[in-house]
């Protein structure tokens, strides 16, 4: 993700200056105002003139980033996060060595070709290596 900005930060009662980083599971925000936003507890965000607003389970965030700056980050929030398959460089085509046995379901549809042959139960395993596809 990568995107960051300064200006002035209104968070939790408080008010400063801050620097925002986006990350792909939060936001944190340094400066005068100190605070780790994970995205997951983030429930909505909008802009509302230069301002970016971001409600969370806190309460609200509201962030001075400009004209441009707060429509940007609203496009880079719309924007879903890389899935744990992309930021592993998984696809069809490619295959991974797994030296342990894989107990999550989702992630092991991605790295076993075996998947549809095994089915999630209390007592279920993958097998230890993915083989590639050809």
């Amino acid at each position: 993700m990568g995107r960051q900005a300064e200006g002035p930060v209104w968070y939790r009662r408080q008010q400063g200056l801050a620097k925002l980083l986006l990350e792909s599971d939060e936001i944190i925000c340094r400066g005068q105002i100190k605070a780790r936003l994970p995205r997951s507890q983030i429930t909505t965000w909008a802009v509302e003139g230069e301002d970016l607003i971001l409600t969370t389970q806190n309460g609200p965030l509201r962030a001075t980033l400009g004209a441009k700056g707060a429509p940007a980050w609203l496009r880079a929030l719309d924007k879903p996060g890389p899935t744990l398959a992309e930021k592993l460089g998984l696809s069809e085509r490619s295959s991974a060595f797994v030296p342990v046995p894989l107990l999550d379901y989702a992630l092991g549809r991605r790295f076993s070709p075996f998947w549809p042959q095994i089915s999630p139960g209390p007592h279920w395993q993958l097998p230890s290596c993915a083989v590639p596809k050809i």
